[in-house]
């Protein structure tokens, strides 16, 4: 596995070079040297201006350099400018105070980004980050930060440190290489566009092993951002100390980063899935983080709401059900003896996750029964609807890495009958679908 990793190369399909094009037509973008095909034909001159109009000649050869290094943009991204946006979001985001108080250097981590070591390739695809992904740009800085945070806890040395942070500014350079549709947050993804997702830690490693100075620290982090301590990360779903330790790091502070941004933290949320899922990060990493963990929050009529319109009894039900068809499905794997590896893993990740919920008393019989007593206790159903958020999460990432597993997808692209789990997973997405979770 390792040694495809070292042999990926960046994805055929010019999503990327559309972007740069497009911006050259409002930003100017010229080429620093003379652009080549890999078998020496000139296709840009030094000096030319980049826009659109270039898009069909860029993309109809194979570039003997990257295009990255042959194009240079006024006013790049650089450490000033990743050190003014890191001021921006401290502005915005009183989390981010509110962990620099716990450092001894009060001042560390609003400056950390400034110590970052820019290139002028990776500062030109930061540039084009923050020009036409500005979303995808600014959740890089908040990351970038929360791992230089979670680092300097952790007692790394400065050379650390800052390789911490430059993956996490990196991390998700490799989604710039897909469809942007596919970064739209209402798009329903298929299985083939669920698996070109689940490749972008494979394709930032791709671009940043070549350089030097980034590799390994830096490129391996980024790698292992979206791995988990229980093997069912992605993309080569390695275990514990197969993980280096920048980026089990980094995976903390990306799923941290998704629950705090300037619309708001979900902070509770976040406490309520590093509760539920203690084996997928580091427990003193987790640690870290307590500071932001809130106290039950004030009563709200809103909240009183859910339990009297059906909602929470419906989903509490649909995770009884989706458990107990688990059984079902995983005793039908073992009978017929087609029990593989990947299966087990995760029959222990379910098993882990239906152990926390009867402990919190989420699977009686009587769904209703739980509710007797709380529906006006606001902070109680607020935390019980977070837990119920984050199981359905939970089991709807296990479907799919099913599907990821078996190379299957939903329908109508995958096959109904390609296995007991793929049934499972397809009856999940229905019946989560039907309680609106």
């Amino acid at each position: 596995m390792d040694a495809d990793i070292d042999r990926l190369t960046l994805p055929d399909k010019p999503f990327y070079a559309k972007s740069v094009t497009d911006l050259g037509d409002t930003r100017e973008i010229v080429a620093a040297e003379d652009i080549f095909s890999e078998h020496g034909i000139k296709l840009v001159a030094r000096d030319s201006r980049i826009d659109s109009g270039l898009y069909e000649r860029l993309v109809l050869h194979k570039l003997r350099v990257p295009l990255d290094r042959c194009l240079s943009i006024p006013h790049p991204v650089d450490p000033e400018t990743l050190s003014a946006q890191s001021g921006e979001l401290f502005d915005k985001i009183p989390e981010l105070p509110t962990l620099a108080k716990e450092l001894s250097d009060r001042f560390f981590l609003r400056h950390a980004l400034s110590e970052i070591s820019l290139n002028r390739a990776l500062a030109f695809k930061l540039t084009v980050a923050r020009e036409k992904f500005p979303d995808l740009y600014r959740h890089s800085v908040l990351v970038g930060l929360l791992a230089a945070y979670l680092g300097a806890r952790a007692g790394l040395p400065g050379d650390e440190l800052r390789a911490l942070s430059a993956a996490g500014v990196f991390h998700d350079l490799g989604m710039m290489h897909l469809d942007p549709a596919l970064l739209d947050p209402d798009h329903k993804l298929t299985g083939p566009e669920r698996r070109a997702i689940l490749s972008h830690p494979a394709i930032g490693y791709a671009l940043l092993k070549s350089f030097p100075e980034y590799h390994p620290k830096v490129s391996h982090a980024v790698l292992d951002h979206h791995e988990r301590l229980n093997g069912s990360g992605y993309p080569r779903a390695r275990m514990a100390e197969r993980i280096g330790r920048l980026g089990q790091i980094l995976a903390l502070a990306e799923v941290a980063a998704s629950r705090i941004g300037e619309s708001g933290c979900d902070c509770s949320r976040l406490e309520i899935m590093l509760k539920l899922n203690p084996r997928l990060y580091p427990l003193e990493l987790i640690g870290h983080l307590s500071v932001l963990f809130p106290a039950p929050s004030a009563p709200s009529a809103q909240d009183a709401a859910a339990a009297s319109d059906g909602v929470i009894p419906a989903r509490l039900g649909a995770l009884r059900q989706s458990f107990e068809d688990w059984q079902d499905k995983i005793g039908a794997l073992r009978t017929s003896r087609d029990m593989k590896p990947e299966w087990e893993r995760l029959d222990g990740r379910v098993a882990h996750l239906q152990t926390a919920l009867r402990d919190a008393g989420l699977l009686a019989d009587d769904a209703h029964s739980l509710l007797d007593g709380i529906e006006v206790h606001a902070a109680a159903l607020a935390e019980l609807d977070a837990l119920l958020h984050e199981a359905i999460w939970h089991l709807r990432d296990v479907a799919d890495e099913i599907e990821r597993i078996a190379g299957i997808g939903p329908p109508p692209s995958g096959d109904p009958a390609c296995s007991p789990l793929g049934e499972w997973a397809r009856a999940l997405r229905e019946r989560l679908g039907a309680v609106a979770a």
